[in-house]
């Protein structure tokens, strides 16, 4: 059962929605109310009008790396298995389409790969990788680079654009580890929660973006 998860998101603020106290509690019960079917109504009012409150079915799922490549795929994406950073099957041809469901079974049903998202015209995005603390400094300072759509990584953070014809460019401004991943690139999807169609929709371009530093 998985609403301690839920529990989680909703402390944190799920999806950026802010609840005070009492409204967590509320939410809470009524999650639980939905996977045990125990109502948490006390006293002698047993059937209490429902809350409007967010309910466990308006959570996003909690799924394994299959359906989360499956729910990446059915939003445009192209995804591929990676090991680490490598690709774990010749990928150059999902760079023009996506993988089958088949084929996501073959590679996130038991394998035990990692999602990569292969970036470019297919998926809709240019990534900027930050892969040290120089680098997150140049982007967001000297060149001005900044992105409504962030992931973490194990050294930096992902910055998500809008893809605008970006190829693969390696050492922006001379910087070792700070890239930018186009057209024939992929990274590795490290937070698959945040890539959602709607949220790349709010992006802006890269160019976009420098064009207002001021």
């Amino acid at each position: 059962m998985d609403f301690c998860r839920y529990f989680a998101k909703i402390i944190c603020g799920l999806d950026g929605v802010s609840m005070g106290a009492g409204q967590m509690i509320e939410v809470a019960f009524e999650i639980l109310e939905d996977c045990s079917g125990i109502s948490m109504a006390s006293g002698s009012d047993a059937n209490p009008p429902r809350r409007k409150a967010m309910r466990l079915a308006d959570c996003p799922p909690v799924g394994g790396v299959l359906d989360q490549a499956r729910r990446l795929v059915a939003e445009g994406f192209s995804v591929i298995p990676i090991a680490g950073k490598i690709p774990a099957v010749a990928w150059k041809g999902y760079q023009s389409r996506r993988a089958t469901d088949s084929e996501l079974v073959r590679w996130f049903g038991e394998s035990g790969s990692e999602i990569g998202i292969v970036t470019g015209e297919l998926s809709g995005v240019t990534v900027i990788d930050c892969d040290s603390q120089e680098a997150r400094e140049l982007a967001y300072g000297d060149l001005g680079i900044w992105s409504n759509l962030v992931q973490a990584t194990t050294r930096g953070v992902h910055l998500v654009f809008k893809h605008d014809g970006e190829r693969n460019t390696v050492r922006l401004g001379g910087v070792a580890g700070l890239d930018r991943r186009g057209e024939g690139g992929y990274v590795r999807c490290t937070q698959p929660e945040r890539w959602t169609r709607q949220a790349v929709e709010r992006c802006r371009t890269i160019a976009e973006t420098t064009s207002q530093k001021c």
